[in-house]
C-alpha cells in the first residue's frame, strides 16, 4: 500500500467532553494521543472542529487550511506559524496550554488558570519535552478514573516510560494491564497504538513471541490504513525484532524480518529520516550474513548485504555517528572477506584497510574482547591475502587477549587459525624445493 493513500478507517465517534469552568466551551480530547508529537498534544474547542477532531482520531493528517488553522499548520510543520495564529487568538486557557506545548514556554499560574484535564495534559507535555523527570499522583489517578480513553492512554504512556526509566517492575505492570483495557475491539488506531506499547513489554506480561508477532500485525493492518507512516514504520521496525529473536531457534524466520526491514523502509527515507534508514540498512545486511549458507543464492546475499553496509556508509560517518560508524564498518569487512566474488583480492584490500582504520578508533580500545576479535578478524584477512607475517603478529596479539579474559574457545579459533597458516607456510616451503629440484 502506498503510505500516502488515505483510506477511511471504521471507528466509533465518541463524544466525550470536558466544561473549562472558565469559558463553558467543550474541548475535543478523544484524539489525544494520535499522531505525531507535538499534534497528538493539541485541544481545541470541539465547535471549531467537529470534523477535524473526528479526522485527527481517525489518524488523517489535516490539512494546512482546516479549522482551527494552527492545528494543520502543526501538522505541516508550521511551528512559528502555528504559534502566530494562536497569539492572534483570544487568550483562553487552552489557547495558552496549546502556546505552552509549541513553545516550551510554562505558565507560571498554571495551576489557577487550567482545569483539571488541561492541568493533566501540561504535566504530561512537561515530562514528554524531558522538562520533569517526575509525575504528580494525579496522572496515576487519571489513569485509573478519567473518562476520556484517549487522555487515559496519554496519562498510560508517560506512566509507562517513568516505569521503565525507574526500573520499577510492579508499577509498569500495573500500567499495562490499565492500558490492556483501553484496546477496544473491533480496533481504532488509538488502540492500535496502545497495543504497540504494550507489545514492547511482551516479556513482562507474559506473552510468546507468536502472540506478539500477532498483535503487531493486527496493529498493522489498522494502522496501514491511516495517515500515521511513521507509526506504522517503526511497527514494522518491532516486528522484525520480534522475528530476530524468534530466528535464534528457527533461522527460517529471518526472510520475515528482512520483509519486515523492507517494508519498513517505503516509511523512513535516507532524506527525512537517515539514522532510522541507516540502521535499517544495517539490520537488513546482518539478517542476510546470518542466512543458512545456499549455494547458488549465497553471492547475491554478499552482494545485497554489501550495498546495504555501503548505503549506510553513506549517513554513518566516524565523527558524527561514532557507534554506528563502528558496527558498519565491522560488519563491512567482515562481508567482504566472506563474500563468493570474482573481485576476491580487492575486497580483502579494503577489508583491511577497514581493519586498519578502525584498529584505533575509541570504542575498540575501551573494549578488550571486541578490539581482540577485530585483531582476529584482521589476521584472517590477511592469511587470505597470503601476508602471512603480519598475519601472525595480528593473530597473536587476539590470543593474548583473549587469553587474558579466560575467552578459551576463541583461543582455540586462532590456534587452529595459526596453525593451518603453518601447514601452508611448509607446504610453500615443500614446493619451493620440488620446484628447484626440478629447475635444478
Amino acid at each position: 500500500m502506498n503510505p500516502h493513500e488515505q483510506k477511511e478507517v471504521e471507528i466509533p465517534m465518541t463524544h466525550s467532553t470536558v466544561d473549562t469552568l472558565s469559558d463553558n466551551t467543550y474541548l475535543a480530547l478523544d484524539h489525544l494521543g494520535v499522531g505525531p508529537l507535538p499534534l497528538s498534544l493539541l485541544v481545541f474547542p470541539r465547535v471549531l472542529g467537529e470534523v477535524l477532531a473526528l479526522d485527527l482520531q481517525r489518524g488523517v493528517k489535516p490539512p494546512t487550511n482546516c479549522e482551527p488553522r494552527f492545528v494543520g499548520l502543526v501538522a505541516d510543520g508550521q511551528l512559528d506559524s502555528a504559534i502566530q495564529e494562536l497569539r492572534n487568538l483570544e487568550p483562553e486557557p487552552w489557547v495558552k496550554y496549546n502556546l505552552s506545548v509549541l513553545t516550551g514556554e510554562r505558565l507560571p499560574d498554571a495551576e489557577q488558570t487550567y482545569h483539571k484535564e488541561l492541568l493533566i495534559l501540561n504535566e504530561l507535555a512537561s515530562f514528554t519535552r524531558g522538562e520533569t523527570d517526575a509525575l504528580s499522583p494525579r496522572i496515576f489517578e487519571a489513569l485509573k478514573q478519567e473518562q476520556v480513553p484517549a487522555l487515559r492512554a496519554l496519562c498510560g504512556f508517560s506512566l509507562l516510560a517513568h516505569a521503565t526509566e525507574s526500573d520499577d517492575l510492579d508499577l509498569r505492570l500495573e500500567v499495562l494491564n490499565e492500558l490492556n483495557e483501553l484496546i477496544d475491539e473491533p480496533m481504532t488506531p488509538l488502540s492500535a497504538l496502545i497495543q504497540r506499547t504494550v507489545l514492547a513489554y511482551y516479556r513482562d506480561l507474559k506473552l510468546t513471541p507468536q502472540e506478539a508477532v500477532a498483535g503487531y500485525r493486527e496493529a498493522i493492518n489498522v494502522l496501514e490504513k491511516t495517515d500515521l507512516t511513521q507509526d506504522v514504520g517503526s511497527l514494522y521496525l518491532e516486528l522484525a525484532s520480534v522475528f530476530h529473536e524468534l530466528a535464534e531457534t528457527n533461522p527460517g524466520y529471518i526472510q520475515e524480518a528482512v520483509r519486515c526491514y523492507q517494508s519498513a523502509t517505503r516509511y523512513f527515507s535516507k532524506e527525512s529520516d537517515p539514522e532510522i534508514f541507516g540502521s535499517i540498512q544495517i539490520d537488513l545486511a546482518v539478517c542476510f550474513l546470518a542466512m543458512p549458507m545456499s549455494g547458488a543464492s549465497d553471492a547475491l546475499r554478499y552482494a545485497v548485504a554489501i550495498s546495504s553496509l555501503r548505503e549506510a556508509s553513506k549517513i554513518f560517518k566516524k565523527d558524527t555517528y561514532p557507534r554506528q560508524w563502528l558496527t558498519t564498518q565491522l560488519n563491512l569487512a567482515s562481508a567482504l572477506i566472506y563474500a563468493p566474488s570474482s573481485h576476491t583480492l580487492e575486497n580483502l584490500v579494503e577489508a583491511i584497510a577497514i581493519y586498519s582504520d578502525l584498529v584505533g578508533s575509541v570504542d575498540m580500545k575501551q573494549n578488550p574482547m571486541g578490539y581482540a576479535h577485530l585483531m582476529f578478524n584482521w589476521g584472517n584477512a590477511l592469511s587470505h591475502l597470503g601476508d602471512f607475517k603480519e598475519a601472525r603478529s595480528r593473530l597473536h596479539e587476539a590470543r593474548r587477549v583473549f587469553e587474558e579474559f579466560q575467552s578459551y574457545d576463541d583461543v582455540r579459533t586462532v590456534r587452529d587459525l595459526l596453525d593451518e597458516i603453518e601447514r601452508h607456510t611448509v607446504r610453500e616451503v615443500a614446493d619451493g624445493a620440488v620446484r628447484a629440484d626440478t629447475d635444478g
